[in-house]
């Protein structure tokens, strides 16, 4: 167990760590350890894995249960649409789907969000009680290929006691439209559904503006590009308060970026932990994502008590 605790911080930022361990030489019990160092630190890079995409499914799971996508649930199932699943990866290992710039024959592409920029956001932003961790794995990339984050827990706790019953109360309208997706997805029925199965919701719900992460931190959970207005405020008050709130949250400072490298494993937090993808050109893009909860993870937290 000496190797797990092997870890440096992420640019001297608060949370996150660099985590120096082979997946390939951990036992179950050892990936619930690294789940553990997860909680506490909401972002855990691990560079330089050799995994298979039953692999990387394998150490999700031992943490909790995925995300899946039904496509029964959206529409009926036909030989085309069976096709495109199957391309996007959503057909053999439950809850994986792949992140993809390139094209098929057909001039499909090969899996989800796959171009143009995402703005600051949690996933499974239409879900009030959303599946908490998100992961990441490289298995081709090219130059330039970045993913941003902030963390949303020490803008919350630097606010004065007045401030933080304010925000403590509010929540906002939450509502994707066209414009809040990629271009493609808007001409593909497939990947349009995936996304708003797993990502965003197509109709309004109301959000809270601060939530709790497993490990009990308090922070904010802010979709900026899927905000309408806040609850109970009229048009210039919400404006003033968005205003407010993203100044406290997107500054320079509060930023780690990480810089894609073949091999790296991320494990991201989708409750306290904004994250965003910034315009930019890919030659080369094609990561495993899998979207799960952290039951799992916790049972064990409480059985070693």
């Amino acid at each position: 167990m000496n190797q797990l605790s092997s870890y440096q911080k992420l640019n001297w930022h608060r949370f996150g760590v660099n985590l120096d361990v082979d997946f390939n030489k951990l036992t179950k019990q050892q990936f619930l350890e690294v789940g553990k160092i997860f909680l506490n630190e909401l972002l855990v890079v691990c560079r330089n894995q050799t995994l298979s995409s039953r692999k990387f499914a394998s150490i999700c799971y031992s943490w909790g249960f995925p995300q899946i996508f039904n496509p029964s649930d959206y529409y009926e199932d036909n030989s085309n649409e069976k096709k495109t699943i199957q391309k996007i990866g959503l057909n053999n290992i439950p809850g994986l789907v792949k992140i993809c710039n390139y094209k098929d024959e057909d001039d499909d592409y090969l899996g989800i969000l796959s171009d143009n920029e995402l703005a600051w956001h949690t996933d499974c932003s239409g879900v009030l009680n959303p599946k908490e961790v998100i992961a990441l794995y490289a298995k081709e990339v090219g130059l330039n290929n970045h993913t941003d984050f902030i963390e949303c827990v020490t803008p919350y706790e630097k606010l004065t006691n007045e401030d933080r019953k304010l925000v403590d109360s509010l929540h906002y309208i939450h509502l994707y439209n066209d414009k809040s997706v990629p271009e493609y997805a808007n001409s593909n029925r497939t990947h349009l559904q995936v996304l708003y199965s797993s990502e965003i919701s197509n109709e309004q719900i109301k959000i809270p503006l601060i939530i709790t992460s497993p490990r009990g931190y308090r922070g904010f959970r802010y979709n900026c590009k899927s905000f309408i207005k806040f609850v109970g405020k009229n048009d210039k008050e919400s404006a003033e308060l968005k205003q407010w709130i993203e100044s406290l949250l997107f500054k320079e400072e509060n930023i780690y970026t990480h810089f894609w490298k073949p091999g790296d494993l991320v494990f991201m937090d989708q409750t306290v932990l904004l994250h965003r993808r910034r315009p930019q050109n890919f030659d080369k893009r094609l990561l495993y994502r899998i979207h799960f909860d952290v039951s799992k993870l916790l049972l064990h937290n409480i059985s070693n008590r």
